[in-house]
């Protein structure tokens, strides 16, 4: 904020909103809902500001909608990761995202396609793979859940083990993501 302050370009404007987009992660994380969504609210305003400064900025676009979804506004992330695949094609954090706005619409069509693209351009992606089965088991392909299953596992048996508590109802989604989420690679940091 403070730095906001001093210089309120683009870049700082996305900063601003990506640090209160992982403050309110944290919170979510610890179980605090009204503070995740207001760190949220908070990230959503530093980001739009950010794009209106400057309307190309793929990095506020991808925050953007992640903070979105965290919201459960999946429409709107939809369309800001839409942007954000325009501007930064085959992006795979933008195309997690997007895949999780269409996955939150209940739009299985899409979000598999979009997790399919992160699987066929990096076949070694542990969030890809996981959101993909995830995506086949939610829409009823059990077939293409389990072969996506057997792909993770050779990758990442923690993880498929989730992926697989999933399966059998023993973990909710969030909470299996949650312990996966240290492994997404991180936006990049701009100076």
């Amino acid at each position: 904020e403070s730095a906001r302050v001093m210089s309120p370009a683009a870049v700082d404007n996305n900063n601003v909103g990506w640090a209160y987009y992982n403050a309110g992660y944290t919170q979510k994380a610890a179980k605090n809902d009204a503070g995740a969504t207001e760190n949220y609210e908070k990230g959503k305003v530093a980001l739009k500001e950010a794009l209106v400064q400057e309307p190309q900025f793929d990095a506020a676009y991808v925050n953007l909608g992640a903070t979105h979804n965290e919201l459960g506004e999946h429409q709107e992330a939809v369309e800001a990761l839409k942007t954000a695949d325009k501007i930064h094609p085959n992006w795979n954090v933008a195309l997690n995202q997007l895949g999780r706005a269409f996955r939150g619409l209940k739009d299985f069509v899409n979000a598999i396609a979009s997790f399919k693209r992160v699987v066929d351009m990096d076949g070694s992606s542990v969030v890809g793979l996981f959101n993909l089965g995830e995506s086949y088991n939610a829409s009823g392909n059990k077939k293409a859940a389990k072969q996506t299953y057997d792909r993770l596992k050779k990758i990442d048996p923690n993880v498929a083990l989730r992926l697989d508590n999933i399966f059998n109802g023993k973990a909710q989604i969030d909470d299996a993501k949650r312990k996966i989420e240290n492994k997404i690679p991180k936006l990049p940091r701009f100076p």
